[in-house]
């Protein structure tokens, strides 16, 4: 009988996603529900709960390491490398998505970045390459770093640059445990790369800096536009 009452609520749940989506789903619910597809026959909603009791909530259930998914009671192997990868599934959804997009603001730039940050608790720097028409030729991750800098490498970006013969570069990195304002480095490394770009006639786009589920623009700044094209 218990299992037959745990069936019938996946169904409901499995319907309810079928019409409308995760729209009106609870955090836990939709633990609930993609958990099911590791965890067959049993009842989840307390395993669901448990989790985001211990991580706060749905995007810290997600963001959390495969390891410490383990450490809560009923948390197997499967199950903790299907919560894993959902950042990394969201973010190769994106850029497949995304490949051909013409980007013109600062807007439209920080809302095709955002996703790449997802999911990451370290410094990381990303590049989109673009054409005289702003059309996307490339983007990739470019660097990593620790919990609070990065190495920005110039002749990486320079090279890219050359191979796809784009005549722009929006940089950006993000800042896991802080506001998003630029660091006296941020500042240095943004004026360098803007010089160097300028000898092969390639503009320095932006260098936005995302944190705290927001980001800054550089080249919106008063303070920092003269680094921009």
């Amino acid at each position: 009988m218990s299992s037959e009452i745990h069936a019938g609520h996946r169904e409901r749940l499995r319907q309810r996603f079928s019409e409308n989506g995760f729209d009106g789903f609870q955090q836990h619910e939709i633990l609930e529900f993609v958990l099911g597809y590791a965890i067959p026959q049993k009842d989840l909603n307390p395993l669901a709960h448990a989790l985001i009791d211990r991580f706060g909530s749905l995007s810290g259930v997600l963001d959390a390491s495969a390891d410490d998914l383990k450490k809560v009671n009923g948390i197997g192997d499967y199950s903790a490398t299907l919560l894993s990868m959902m950042p990394g599934l969201f973010r190769v959804y994106s850029d497949s998505k995304n490949l051909k997009s013409a980007l013109y603001t600062p807007e439209q730039i920080g809302e095709f970045l955002k996703p790449k940050f997802l999911g990451f608790k370290h410094e990381m720097i990303y590049g989109i390459f673009m054409d005289n028409k702003c059309s996307v030729l490339k983007h990739c991750r470019l660097s990593e770093g620790s919990a609070n800098s990065v190495p920005l490498c110039t002749r990486k970006i320079c090279e890219i640059a050359f191979q796809t013969g784009a005549t722009a570069v929006v940089i950006a990195h993000n800042h896991p445990n802080g506001i998003p304002l630029p660091s006296k480095e941020d500042i240095i490394n943004t004026s360098n790369l803007s010089s160097c770009l300028k000898c092969f006639d390639i503009s320095l786009v932006d260098h936005l800096i995302f944190g705290d589920d927001d980001f800054v623009s550089l080249a919106s700044s008063e303070d920092f536009k003269k680094y921009f094209d």
